[in-house]
């Protein structure tokens, strides 16, 4: 099987597990769409043999607080992810590298607000820069797929326009199946552990789990391979090494 056909295959596979199951968490929770073959696209084969595919854009609408009341939330998200075949017969897919964009949208009435924005991307090159990072900033253009997905809103209200845009906060591989996994823990899972419905749970452990057919970048980089960065997660690991 070909690098293209295995990347489609096994992450279309991904999404298809991720939503079924984040549906066992709650049956309200609805995306838009859902078709695998419209979520997950090739975009190209690049010259070092790994594959360049398109995800999303994609409109969730989940509770805003799991189990707290009526309130919902629509969320989208999009990105692109650049995986190759580990070397070896049989071997799993490899990130290289990503990029993913998230919006959250409130609706009332004829109005949307527009109140959490966010991309998160990787960078091993640039002095300062954590090699994952999300930095925050409006995703207004989300707006009309939240729109045309789901019938709601009319009049834009941004309230992230202002943000500070220019801070980078060191984060996870935030690639777009981490976020719908962020999305799942965040707005389907009750912080009970004592009383937690095992069927969520359960399910939760599903949408976890559901992409380990891919591994994360970190292989590139010796420094988060080193003895001590496998002990250590602070961020004196995450930053390109000046000493040259």
């Amino acid at each position: 099987m070909g690098i293209q056909s295995k990347a489609l295959n096994s992450l279309r596979l991904a999404w298809r597990t991720k939503i079924r199951e984040m549906h066992k968490m709650d049956q309200a929770a609805r995306v838009q769409p859902e078709n695998p073959y419209q979520v997950i696209r090739m975009n190209e084969e690049l010259t070092d043999g790994s594959v360049r595919l398109d995800c999303g854009p994609a409109v969730f609408k989940l509770r805003e607080r799991a189990g707290r009341g009526n309130r919902r939330i629509y969320v989208v998200v999009q990105g692109s992810i650049c995986v190759q075949e580990k070397s070896g017969p049989g071997g799993m897919l490899q990130t290289m590298c990503f990029g993913t964009k998230v919006g959250y949208f409130r609706s009332k009435g004829d109005r949307l607000d527009h109140v959490y924005g966010v991309h998160y991307d990787m960078d091993t090159r640039g002095n300062g820069h954590p090699v994952f990072h999300g930095q925050l900033g409006p995703a207004e253009e989300f707006a009309e797929a939240v729109q045309d997905r789901f019938r709601v809103g009319g009049n834009l209200n941004n309230h992230v326009e202002h943000i500070l845009r220019n801070v980078r906060t060191p984060t996870a591989q935030m690639d777009f199946f981490s976020v719908v996994t962020q999305l799942c823990a965040d707005h389907l899972m009750e912080i009970n552990p004592a009383g937690a419905d095992r069927r969520v749970t359960e399910a939760f452990e599903g949408v976890r789990q559901a992409c380990t057919c891919l591994q994360g970048a970190g292989h590139r980089l010796s420094r988060l391979n080193s003895d001590i960065a496998s002990k250590c997660y602070r961020s004196s690991h995450w930053y390109p090494d000046q000493s040259f």
